[in-house]
């Protein structure tokens, strides 16, 4: 009996089935060479983003030791070593101090584009100067800078809390001069 129903497709399935094999062998080579295509793109693309991962990391530790560079020059300057032991800045002849050390600051942010300015920090006297201003630190935090969520009591103990030479304070949403910056 299944030879008589199967006798009517004999013919379809004779040629049917060679012609299937056919097509499966393109099909196979082309899905074998999608694979490898796939797998040498994407090392490429890998490869390619490592590079350019590797080269802004050199070119990252190349700023920061500029800036180190620029860390050494302000620590081995006499006027703000100088400075760093006043209490009163502006008793006496300490102000003359104050005056000369600001006057000799130099403006690497006009030189340096990783970096847009900075600020000088004196514990004792609680002064914040750069190369164009002077701020006493109650009038700095809060008037130019401020850290949202943190008081001022809370900035100075971050600041002055421990000894930090070169340490770098994470990036945080931070008012500057009433701008949002982070």
């Amino acid at each position: 009996m299944a030879s008589s129903w199967f006798t009517p497709y004999r013919t379809t399935v004779r040629f049917a089935i060679p012609y299937i094999l056919m097509l499966l062998i393109p099909l196979t080579i082309g899905y074998v060479l999608y694979l490898q295509t796939v797998a040498v793109v994407e090392r490429e693309v890998t490869n390619a983003n490592l590079q350019g991962l590797e080269q802004s990391k050199h070119m990252l530790e190349r700023r920061m030791e500029e800036l180190r560079g620029i860390i050494r020059l302000l620590q081995t300057d006499t006027r703000v070593a100088r400075l760093q032991q006043i209490a009163d800045p502006f008793a006496g002849t300490n102000v003359n101090r104050l005056l000369e050390t600001w006057g000799g600051l130099y403006d690497f942010g006009a030189h340096n584009n990783f970096m847009s300015g900075y600020y000088l920090v004196f514990k004792d006297s609680g002064i914040v100067m750069s190369a164009n201003v002077i701020y006493e630190a109650d009038e700095f935090y809060g008037t130019v800078c401020a850290y949202e969520g943190v008081d001022q009591e809370a900035w100075r103990e971050e600041l002055f809390g421990e000894y930090m030479q070169s340490r770098i304070i994470p990036a945080r949403r931070t008012l500057w001069d009433g701008q949002r910056a982070s």
